[in-house]
């Protein structure tokens, strides 16, 4: 959680995001009176919703299908509220680039609804980090 942190902070440097002035971090969105998202950015005066993936190297499947959830939760909101948003999924690995953007379902899918892929670096220290976070939870295979 503290590298999806730093890597929120780090998106108000982006030209995407430069004039977002609320700019929230995991904040609750209403798609019913019972049923809410938690998106890990959004900016209503920007027009932005998005999740932060801080996984490196290839994704298996679970990981794929929680991608695809959060970006069906994405579509829903902007659907429910009548808003026209753009819809992030932040990245910080080539890897997974490249498998997001390759020849599975998954990766058309994104194409298909216009979804932005944005690849921020982190530092050495965070990356280690990172790494080491994902043995321990035996997510490196």
């Amino acid at each position: 959680l503290k590298i999806e942190r730093k890597i929120f902070n780090e998106l108000a440097l982006l030209d995407d995001f430069k004039n977002c002035t609320d700019l929230k971090y995991n904040i609750q969105l209403y798609i019913s009176d019972n049923n809410y998202i938690v998106p890990d950015f959004y900016s209503e005066g920007c027009g932005a919703i998005g999740e932060i993936y801080v996984h490196i190297g290839k994704l298996k499947s679970s990981q794929q299908d929680k991608i695809a959830s959060d970006i069906l939760k994405m579509l829903s909101y902007e659907k429910i509220s009548n808003k026209s948003l753009t819809k992030y999924v932040v990245i910080r690995d080539n890897v997974l680039n490249k498998q997001l953007t390759g020849k599975s379902f998954l990766a058309e899918s994104i194409r298909i609804f216009g979804i932005k892929l944005l690849n921020i670096n982190i530092d050495d220290t965070l990356r280690d980090e990172l790494l080491k976070t994902m043995k321990r939870q035996d997510i490196t295979k």
